[in-house]
């Protein structure tokens, strides 16, 4: 079996046997957390808190626009059809309209990756105990959603998964 039919079987599982009309507006809310808005207003907020949250959203600006950009690069240059324009004749069909046609890799995915691990990180280091989990539950919940909603391959979620994590730690690393 290949990936194609992996990515394929699992969308088409997620759509008939997890797809809820309580969940579904649940995993919207998720995914509006992933919009860019949502991590700009989180500097903002940061930069008023003008404590270790803001040297943290120094470590996130090295790893959110490189992620970013590398995602919307490699969408360019793989030009993977999104789920919800390839399976369209399978029945299934995505809750949400999505601003490109591009599947691979998933910005949104890449970009909470990139700002919820310098986040916990940053947490985990402060002293917030158990709280650090959260950023990263969040950045899963947005993961998640991307597939849930018929905006992504699970393939496209991992791509975007590493890409972010990747930068994370690549910053981490510069910056240190």
């Amino acid at each position: 079996m290949t990936l194609t039919q992996i990515d394929q079987r699992t969308m088409q599982w997620t759509a008939d046997r997890l797809r809820t009309p309580w969940l579904t507006p649940v995993m919207r809310f998720f995914t509006f957390l992933g919009d860019w808005p949502t991590w700009i207003a989180l500097i903002f907020v940061a930069r008023l808190q003008n404590g270790w949250l803001w040297e943290v959203f120094g470590w996130v600006g090295w790893a959110w626009v490189p992620a970013w950009l590398s995602c919307w690069l490699l969408k360019i240059a793989v030009r993977r059809r999104r789920p919800s324009i390839k399976l369209q004749d399978t029945g299934f069909g995505a809750v949400l309209k999505d601003p490109d046609p591009w599947s691979f890799p998933s910005s949104h995915t890449g970009c909470a990756w990139a700002v919820c691990v310098p986040l916990a990180q940053g947490m985990f280091h402060a002293g917030y105990g158990m709280w650090g989990w959260v950023p990263l539950a969040h950045a899963s919940m947005i993961s998640l959603s991307r597939i849930y909603l018929g905006a992504h391959y699970p393939s496209d979620v991992l791509g975007g998964l590493g890409i972010g994590v990747s930068w994370a730690m690549a910053a981490a690393y510069f910056l240190n």
